[in-house]
């Protein structure tokens, strides 16, 4: 259990659970659908020609599906389906980072979950709406509507994650706030050192 334990620690570590299922799943969703569509072969065949990648192909297709991942998320914050984090959700991270925190590991592990969670919801939900659009009429109806279904459920659960996320935010900020010096003052003093 350790093992288990320290392994998804490093990946949160290394940022690579971020980029493993917040990018290259759905960029992996959308290169299929890209594939299938533009090779115009059905559902069946894509699924068929998929199974029978080897693994030096799914390696060459790693940085293809990261890249993917960037455009379903893109795609969804430009159509505001997404939580695009404006200036004002910058301006109050920063100040996070600024704060002399005393337990600052613990609150870099949440927030880095908060981020694996915002991603993997949001770009996954995006990658699986795409394909069923595309490949609508290669899937029978209760197919085409439970996937529809995920992708929805998939968009709410970006949107309860974000709400958490700022309530997360709004009580380190508060826990914070009665500090003696202020964060600017803190800042010039530490140095600029997030």
């Amino acid at each position: 259990m350790k093992e288990i334990t320290d392994l998804v620690a490093f990946l949160y570590s290394k940022f690579l659970l971020r980029d493993i299922m917040g990018k290259v799943v759905p960029g992996g969703i959308l290169l299929g659908t890209l594939g299938g569509l533009l090779g115009g072969v059905n559902l069946r065949e894509l699924g068929d020609y998929v199974f029978l990648l080897k693994g030096r192909h799914l390696i060459m297709l790693f940085p293809l599906a990261w890249v993917a991942g960037f455009a379903a998320q893109s795609l969804g914050q430009w159509l505001r389906f997404l939580w695009p984090p404006e200036r004002e959700e910058h301006a109050r991270m920063l100040e996070i980072l600024r704060l002399d925190r005393k337990d600052h590991r613990a609150e870099d592990e949440r927030q880095e979950r908060f981020n694996v969670i915002l991603e993997a919801t949001g770009n996954s939900a995006m990658a699986v709406i795409v394909f069923t659009i595309v490949f609508w009429q290669s899937l029978s109806w209760s197919g085409a509507i439970a996937l529809f279904c995920v992708g929805m459920l998939l968009l709410r659960e970006h949107w309860i994650t974000v709400d958490r996320y700022r309530d997360w935010q709004d009580r380190i900020l508060k826990r914070n706030a009665s500090s003696v010096l202020p964060c600017w003052l803190r800042c010039l003093i530490r140095g600029w050192n997030p």
